[in-house]
C-alpha cells in the first residue's frame, strides 16, 4: 500500500468514527446533535482538522498549531501519573472544630467527624467523577478512560467547532460504555451552570474526589466556574439537620406562637414607606451618625445583629430581621436594654430558638418560613444570609425603595468582615484553591467580585453565594422597585450604587412612626395563620405512611426503598431531608469504602429515620 493509499485509508477511518459520533449523538444526545448540524449549516470554517508529519493537527485560521506534536503521544503523557490528577475536592479531610450546634438535636458536622475518626479517609480514590475541561482533538479522552475507569464524565467545551472536529477523532460511544455522560458544549453561563448542577446531582455518591483534565491553556478559565458550582451544590453549605430543625420549630411556631406563621407566597402591600435596611458590616459602623441624624425618613429594618451599634446612638429599629437557628449567637444579638427590641416589629425565621423567642414581646413578634415550605402558601426563602433573605422578604412585603447599608459582603483590606462589635469580625486572608487537599471552605476561603464603589474586591465563597441569591432574588424586579446599595462592598446586581452623600432630600419627609408601626402590623397579622389547612393534615398523614415504610425495611435495602419512595411522593418532606442526608454523606462511605463506614452509613441514616419518626407520629 503507497503512501496515498494510505492516507485515503487513515481519512476512510476517521470519516467513519465521525459518522458513528453522528449516530450516537443523534440517539442518545439529540439536542447536542441538532446543534452540530444547525452549526454545520452555517458553513463556518475557523478550524481544520489537518494531516502533518505523519500526525493530524488542530490548525486554526490563524495557522496556530494547538498540538506541535502527534495527538495520540500526548495522550499518552496525559495518563501518566493518572492519580496525581488535579481534583476538586468536596469533602472535608480534617475534623469540623467550629459549626453550628444544636443541643439535643442530630448535627450534621458531628456525622462527618464520625467518618473523619475511621482514619481511612484515602484522597487517593479513584475518580468516581472526572470532567474533560475542553476537548482540542479529543484523543486523550479514550486513552484516560482506559485509566480511569470513571463512572461519570462531564465534556465541556466552549467552541462547537473544536468540538465537532474531535468527533473525527473521539470514540464518545465507547466512552459511554462503562459510564453516564453529561456534555457541555457552546453553552451559555446559566446553560453550563445548570449542566453542572446536573452533573453534581447525578450519583451523588461519586462526589467526593472530582478529578479534571485541562485540555489547553484557554480552557483553565472553566475551572472558576466548576468551583463555583462545586461551592453552590455543597450539601454542607445548608445541611440536611437544619433541614430537620426547621421542619421541627417550624410546627411548634405555627401552633404556639402569638400569630402563627406569615403567608409570604406572593407580594402584598404591607410597606409603602422609603427602607433603611441595615446589616452588620464595616459600613455601618462608619455611617452610624448618618443612620441617627435620618432614621426619621426611613421605616428603618435592620439585622438582629446590628442592635448593639445601633444602642450605641439610641437608635430604635422600627423592624428587626433574625434568621439563624443557633442560640448563643442569636441571644447576644439581642444583649442590649430591651427598649432597642421591645417595641420593634420582630420577624424571625421559624428556625429561630425558642428561648430566643421568650426574650422578645410575643404580641409584636412574626414567623417567616426557613428553606422548606413546611405549611401550605406560606412561601420558602432560599437565601444564605441575612441580606439576601432579608431583602426578599422586604420585597415580598411590597417595598418600592429600599437602602442597603451594612451589607458590605466583602472582606476589606485589613481582613474586617463585619462591624467591630461583632465578636469574630476579622479572618485571616486566604484565597480560595480548590486543588488543596482541605476541600472547599465557604467560610474562608476568598474570591474576586465586583465592587459597589470600587473595580474589584475580596469576598467569601460564601458571601458570593449571598451575591448570587441577591442577583437571582431582583432579576425580576418592577419597574417601580429602586434598591440603592450604600455599602463600600460588594456590587449586587439589579441594585443602584449610591453615596449616602449623594442622596437627595426632597422627596423624604418625616415620617409617623406610631401610626405606620400599628398599620404594619395589622397588616402582617392578617398575613399570619396558626391554622393547619386540610391539605397539611393531608400531608401530615403522608409523611407517617412513608416513615412507617422506611422503618419497616431492612437496612441493605432501604436506599433502593427511599428511591422507590422519592419517584411516588416527590414533595415529601421526609424524602427531602433524608435525600440531602444522603448527598452529604454517601461521599463519605464512598471514598472509604470499608464495611466500618458502611456500618456507620446504615447507623445514620437509622437514626435521621427514627428522629423524624418521633416527631412525625407524635403529630
Amino acid at each position: 500500500m503507497n503512501k496515498n493509499q494510505e492516507l485515503e485509508a487513515l481519512y476512510d477511518t476517521v470519516a467513519a468514527i465521525y459518522l458513528k459520533n453522528v449516530q450516537f449523538l443523534s440517539k442518545k444526545y439529540p439536542a447536542l446533535h441538532t446543534k452540530i448540524k444547525q452549526f454545520e449549516a452555517l458553513k463556518i470554517e475557523n478550524f481544520f482538522l489537518e494531516f502533518i508529519n505523519n500526525h493530524f493537527e488542530l490548525v486554526d485560521i490563524n495557522k496556530r498549531h494547538y498540538y506541535g506534536c502527534n495527538p495520540f503521544l500526548d495522550a499518552q503523557r496525559r495518563c501518566l501519573n493518572i492519580q496525581d490528577k488535579p481534583s476538586f475536592n468536596l469533602l472535608k479531610s480534617k475534623e469540623i472544630t467550629q459549626a453550628v450546634y444544636y443541643k439535643n438535636a442530630i448535627n450534621a458536622f458531628e456525622y462527618i467527624n464520625e467518618y473523619l475518626e475511621l482514619n481511612t479517609l484515602n484522597h487517593h480514590v479513584a475518580y468516581d467523577k472526572f470532567i474533560f475541561l475542553g476537548t482540542l482533538l479529543g484523543v486523550h479522552l479514550n486513552d484516560l478512560d482506559k485509566q480511569l475507569h470513571s463512572k461519570v464524565y462531564l465534556i465541556l467545551e466552549d467552541n462547537i467547532e473544536i468540538f465537532r472536529l474531535s468527533l473525527f477523532l473521539t470514540d464518545y460511544e465507547a466512552l459511554s460504555v462503562n459510564a453516564q455522560l453529561f456534555f457541555c458544549i457552546a453553552q451559555n453561563h446559566c446553560e453550563t451552570i445548570e449542566t453542572l448542577m446536573r452533573f453534581l446531582n447525578y450519583k451523588t455518591a461519586y462526589n467526593h474526589r472530582i478529578g479534571f483534565e485541562v485540555a489547553d491553556e484557554k480552557s483553565i478559565e472553566f475551572i472558576d466556574l466548576v468551583t463555583k458550582a462545586c461551592v453552590d451544590y455543597d450539601p454542607y453549605n445548608y445541611p440536611f439537620s437544619e433541614y430537620l430543625i426547621s421542619l421541627k420549630r417550624a410546627f411548634f411556631y405555627k401552633q404556639h406562637s402569638y400569630y402563627g406563621i406569615l403567608n409570604c407566597q406572593k407580594k402584598e402591600t404591607v410597606l409603602t414607606n422609603p427602607i433603611l435596611f441595615l446589616g452588620a458590616g464595616p459600613s455601618l459602623a462608619k455611617s452610624i451618625e448618618w443612620v441617627y441624624l435620618h432614621q426619621d425618613a426611613f421605616i428603618v429594618v435592620c439585622a438582629a445583629a446590628c442592635l448593639r451599634r445601633l444602642e450605641l446612638l439610641d437608635i430604635v429599629p422600627d423592624m428587626i430581621l433574625s434568621v439563624d437557628g443557633q442560640y448563643k449567637q442569636v441571644i447576644r444579638q439581642f444583649d442590649v436594654h430591651e427598649k432597642y427590641y421591645r417595641n420593634s416589629l420582630i420577624i424571625a425565621s421559624t428556625k429561630t430558638n425558642e428561648e430566643v423567642i421568650k426574650k422578645q414581646n410575643q404580641e409584636n413578634t412574626f414567623f417567616m418560613s426557613d428553606n422548606i415550605e413546611v405549611f401550605e402558601n406560606t412561601g420558602i426563602f432560599t437565601g444564605v444570609t441575612v441580606g439576601d433573605v432579608g431583602l426578599d422578604l422586604l420585597l415580598r412585603l411590597g417595598a418600592n425603595d429600599i437602602y442597603m447599608l451594612g451589607f458590605d459582603a466583602c472582606v476589606s483590606k485589613s481582613g474586617k468582615t463585619h462591624d467591630t462589635l461583632y465578636k469574630n469580625n476579622t479572618v485571616k486572608m486566604q484565597k480560595s484553591d480548590v486543588l488543596q487537599n482541605s476541600g472547599l471552605n465557604t467560610q474562608k476561603d476568598l474570591i474576586v467580585v465586583k465592587g459597589n464603589f470600587e473595580e474589584e474586591v475580596y469576598t467569601f465563597v460564601q458571601y458570593g453565594q449571598m451575591i448570587d441569591s441577591i442577583a437571582s432574588i431582583t432579576s425580576n424586579l418592577s419597574k417601580d422597585v429602586r434598591i440603592f446599595n450604600l455599602s463600600h462592598g460588594a456590587y449586587f446586581n439589579n441594585t443602584i450604587p449610591l453615596k449616602k452623600e449623594e442622596i437627595s432630600w426632597t422627596s423624604f419627609s418625616k415620617l409617623n412612626k406610631s401610626n405606620i408601626h400599628n398599620e404594619i402590623k395589622q397588616k402582617l397579622i392578617s398575613l399570619s395563620s396558626k391554622t393547619l389547612t386540610q391539605k397539611d393534615l393531608r400531608d401530615i398523614k403522608q409523611e407517617q405512611k412513608i416513615i412507617k415504610k422506611l422503618k419497616t425495611t431492612p437496612l441493605a435495602k432501604l436506599e433502593k426503598e427511599f428511591i422507590s419512595l422519592k419517584s411516588s411522593y416527590k414533595n415529601a418532606l421526609s424524602l427531602q431531608i433524608i435525600e440531602k442526608c444522603l448527598n452529604l454523606l454517601s461521599p463519605y462511605n464512598q471514598a472509604i469504602n470499608t464495611q466500618k463506614s458502611q456500618e456507620l452509613h446504615h447507623k445514620h441514616l437509622s437514626e435521621v429515620i427514627q428522629n423524624l419518626e418521633k416527631f412525625y407520629l407524635t403529630l
